[in-house]
């Protein structure tokens, strides 16, 4: 034995023992004997793959590969490296030659999957299986596909029959993987553990790191994903993950660092940018929040999370235009989203306040959204509150009822935030006393059942939302719920009322007369009837505005309840609630029959 050949055997052994700085040394020396090693050169190509050194590690076996064209490890390593660079076709030529052998074919599997060729990428899973059985990399691939497809449980069966043929760190890995995604979290954390006694890898820290953070245990799970960036201090997700905890525990300065540090390994890192908006606005440091969701969506402009929030945080800095492009790019790519035909409502009615050059603008988003969802109920009813046009009962109604069922979870939130004061001024005004039977019209989220602590004998509580019903269900107030719309329960119900109270319902009734007329033959004998509505007393009649609400002047309703016979008990004008920048003016009617 040669004294080159003697130290190639010891650098290869020094290799397999991971000690790769010796291995370097002792392969370095055998080319300073002979030039010409192929296993000299293809070693130092395999020790700088491993220090993610691609480019060198490329060269290297490139030299290999001329010397030795024949070799066939020499070709798949440097398939292998150019695989990891994104320089698949250039991997796929070397890895063909050889794809009757079925542990490369599963490679080339691979390779399909990363260009998203997925019936190919099947393709050759199955066929290096039929091959032989026990390619651990096949099962491993075909699992990969179904997880994809969202087939966990599928996917988890393929791995485990993976089991029966042998184990591997990466077979281990993907099982942690797959197990964490079905919560099965315990047995995720036997898997990573048992991945990371065969081998001690970057990913494989995270993936515990993931998995403790599934378990709430996020001691543990901080101390995997520094183990994560000690082994390797380029492995952008455990930075993007610490700064997810951090995010959690409101260490906000900290989640900043940690995503920064992620986003400067990798630029292109879409999440760590997400995120980082997220903690930028909650510092409210919004000019640098919108610059990352914009690079989020520079990376994928189909990224619904960062459409969204850009244009929320965009309609909160009155850059309504804007705004509204974002929202209706997301009505597009996702028109099941639970709000989003409110907010484009929302945004064009502040968009048309704004100006008369940004009112036409409003006009023109209004006819292209009408036009492109010409049966959509929003669209209809907004077109008409922007143009000033009259709406019908039924269309009023059928807009009402998406309203609220959009945001009934967070309907009561909404009316905090806006200092909503119409309920106050009702049961301020109520005059204490024994009630029979009452009827909450448009009863919500129920919220009028859980502040009314006069006694009744049985409430009722109607809406024409079944989302907010579910909601007023929760109170266990309510003696019974109906869904339907007021006018019609009024028609058809047989009981009679000492109370009924209507706080803030009809703003979304484009006639009135005729609900006094149904309330006054469903109250009892000196029954009460309080209600409050949103007031402009230049208005000649009830208006539809921008916001979608009616408007109504005071006199001719006051008018009407007398002509009804009803008698004015209170009649208050108060602040009702906010309207951009004031208070919207609110007036309140008590009425008895």
């Amino acid at each position: 034995m040669t004294e080159a050949d003697r130290l190639l055997d010891e650098a290869f052994l020094a290799y397999n023992n991971k000690d790769f700085d010796e291995a370097e040394d002792l392969a370095r020396s055998v080319l300073t004997l002979m030039p010409s090693s192929g296993d000299g050169l293809y070693l130092l190509g395999l020790i700088a793959g491993k220090k993610n050194a691609f480019e060198p590690a490329e060269k290297l076996l490139y030299q290999a590969v001329h010397l030795y064209p024949e070799n066939k490890q020499y070709k798949l390593s440097l398939g292998f490296v150019l695989e990891k660079q994104g320089r698949l076709d250039e991997a796929l030529s070397f890895y063909e030659e050889f794809k009757e052998d079925a542990f490369v074919l599963s490679q080339i599997g691979f390779i399909y999957l990363q260009k998203g060729l997925v019936d190919f990428a099947k393709s050759a899973f199955d066929k290096a299986l039929s091959l032989n059985e026990s390619v651990l990399t096949a099962y491993i691939g075909l699992a990969l596909l179904l997880r994809r497809e969202e087939n966990f449980d599928e996917a988890l069966s393929v791995l485990q029959k993976a089991l029966s043929f042998g184990k591997s760190a990466e077979l281990l890995y993907q099982l942690a993987q797959t197990s964490r995604l079905l919560k099965k979290n315990n047995q995720a954390l036997s898997y990573i553990k048992e991945a990371l006694a065969l081998e001690e890898t970057a990913a494989f820290y995270n993936e515990e790191g993931l998995i403790y953070e599934a378990m709430k245990t996020y001691s543990a799970a901080f101390l995997s994903y520094e183990d994560a960036i000690r082994l390797n201090s380029y492995y952008a997700d455990a930075y993007a993950n610490m700064g997810n905890l951090y995010f959690k525990e409101g260490k906000l300065n900290k989640a900043e660092d940690a995503y920064k540090r992620a986003i400067g390994i990798d630029s292109s890192f879409l999440n760590a940018h997400h995120n980082l908006a997220l903690v930028l606005h909650k510092q409210g440091r919004v000019g640098e929040c919108l610059e990352h969701f914009r690079s989020a969506i520079l990376i994928n402009p189909k990224h619904i999370s960062s459409l969204y929030n850009l244009a929320v945080i965009l309609e909160e800095s009155g850059e309504y235009s804007e705004a509204a492009g974002l929202y209706f790019n997301l009505l597009v790519l996702d028109n099941t989203l639970p709000d989003i035909e409110f907010r484009i409502a929302q945004v064009l009615s502040l968009l048309a306040q704004t100006g008369k050059k940004e009112k036409k603008q409003a006009l023109t988003f209004i006819e292209g959204w009408v036009k492109n969802f010409p049966d959509n109920v929003v669209a209809l009813y907004t077109q008409k509150a922007l143009t000033g046009k009259k709406v019908d009962e039924a269309l009023a109604q059928k807009y009402s009822e998406a309203l609220y069922d959009s945001f009934a979870s967070s309907y009561d939130k909404v009316m905090e935030k806006l200092e909503s004061k119409s309920l106050a001024e009702i049961l301020n005004a109520l005059p204490r006393r024994k009630w029979n039977h009452v009827l909450d019209a448009a009863c919500g989220t129920g919220t009028f059942a859980l502040k009314f602590e006069q006694e009744y004998d049985s409430l009722t509580g109607v809406d024409i939302s079944k989302n907010m019903l579910v909601e007023a269900d929760k109170t266990f107030k309510y003696t019974r719920l109906v869904h339907q719309d007021i006018s019609s329960f009024l028609q058809e119900d047989k009981k009679e009322y000492s109370l009924i109270v209507a706080s803030d319902v009809i703003g979304y009734l484009p006639q009135v007369d005729q609900l006094f007329k149904a309330v006054y033959a469903k109250l009892e004998e000196k029954g009460i009837f309080a209600f409050t509505f949103e007031t402009n007393d230049l208005l000649k009649e009830g208006e539809l505005q921008p916001s979608g609400r009616m408007v109504y002047p005071t006199a001719p309703l006051k008018d009407l309840l007398l002509k009804q016979n009803f008698k004015i008990e209170v009649q208050k004008e108060f602040l009702m609630r906010k309207e951009g920048t004031s208070f919207a003016k609110g007036m309140l009617f008590v009425v008895s029959k």
